[in-house]
């Protein structure tokens, strides 16, 4: 499903359709997680050079990237969405350009929310420093070191989210909320809200 095709098409079937997306992405994330849990990077190596591939980089860049360890986060998180239909999604191997560009840019289907101000929805990308970082929702920039996850359950007092590049594996997290559902954490600095 590509964006063009939803534009031509009005009403509820959009609306279905976008929905389905949404569904997809999660359900994509936690088939990830299953498979390649606890699987390092040398045991899924495909797998991780697939990431690289499906944001543009060629197959000898995608080598590089999994042979250096370079951090790949953001790769797993643009691979999943691309997949899941959402063709317009700003692909880049930083969390924070997918959060800058979406914030400056215009992304049918995403806007970016401070985590202060939102409470995120099974399918919403939350974004967060990693250990030490000092990054926030009014200072951050494209190219900042920071991690991502994908919100796959969300229920009265936590979230659970499932990301990679942690310990350089897949992982599924839990993440305690507030009683009106915002991540109770202050490192997490932004959310890519999926409309």
């Amino acid at each position: 499903m590509e964006n063009k095709q939803i534009i031509k098409i009005g009403g509820i079937t959009a609306i279905i359709l976008l929905l389905f997306s949404s569904v997809k992405s999660y359900k994509l994330a936690r088939t990830l997680y299953q498979k390649w849990k606890g699987a390092k990077e040398k045991e899924s190596y495909n797998i991780i050079k697939s990431f690289w591939i499906s944001i543009g980089y060629t197959n000898q860049e995608a080598v590089s990237f999994v042979n250096s360890n370079t951090p790949w986060s953001a790769a797993f998180i643009s691979y999943i969405m691309i997949k899941s239909g959402y063709k317009n999604f700003p692909k880049s191997k930083f969390n924070t350009c997918l959060a800058s560009k979406i914030q400056v840019g215009d992304y049918d289907y995403f806007t970016l929310a401070n985590p202060s101000e939102y409470s995120p929805k099974v399918g919403d990308i939350i974004i967060k420093n990693k250990p030490g970082g000092t990054l926030t929702f009014d200072s951050f920039n494209c190219g900042d070191d920071s991690r991502s996850d994908m919100v796959t359950k969300v229920s009265s007092s936590k979230i659970e989210t499932i990301g990679g590049d942690f310990n350089n594996a897949i992982v599924q997290k839990v993440i305690p909320t507030d009683s009106q559902g915002k991540i109770l954490n202050s490192s997490y600095f932004a959310i890519i809200k999926v409309d």
